[in-house]
């Protein structure tokens, strides 16, 4: 008995550890844009819980003080404007799901209106990042838009 150890098995070559999945498939211009609408949801939303924690410029409170039912009505809408990019979707087909994503941002944009313009905030950063907001989430919608054929 030698009382070796075995040598380890070779190292996958590259041609093996780089060949496509089983049963992957490549990525189409509908996903990518199906990510990309998800992340600029995404990124709307928390950049929405951002601004709507932000103080007033002077020491003020922020929105979730100062106007509790407007930053869950946002906040809210801003969930809502995100139901297309579930997978399941409620049960919902693409195309309700998308008008629901819509009506949700279309709350998001009164919100900002009555709000953010309305108020005079959109001239402080708070402003800034709930328009910032805002947009992102209905360019998110947009982009995740069901296409006709």
């Amino acid at each position: 008995m030698g009382g070796g150890v075995p040598a380890p098995p070779p190292l996958p070559t590259p041609e093996s550890s780089t060949s496509p999945r089983v049963g992957a498939r490549p990525r189409t211009t509908a996903d990518r844009a199906a990510m990309t609408a998800t992340g600029l949801g995404v990124i709307g939303l928390v950049l929405l819980l951002v601004g709507l924690s932000m103080p007033y410029p002077g020491g003020g409170p922020s929105l979730w003080s100062a106007t509790t039912a407007w930053a869950v009505f946002a906040t809210l809408a801003a969930l809502v404007a995100l139901v297309p990019a579930v997978p399941s979707r409620g049960g919902l087909d693409r195309q309700q799901a998308w008008q629901l994503g819509a009506a949700g941002a279309a709350g998001l944009a009164v919100f900002w209106l009555l709000v953010v313009v309305f108020t005079g905030t959109a001239a402080a950063d708070r402003g800034f990042v709930l328009t910032l907001a805002t947009g992102l989430v209905a360019g998110g919608l947009w982009l995740g838009r069901p296409r006709t054929a």
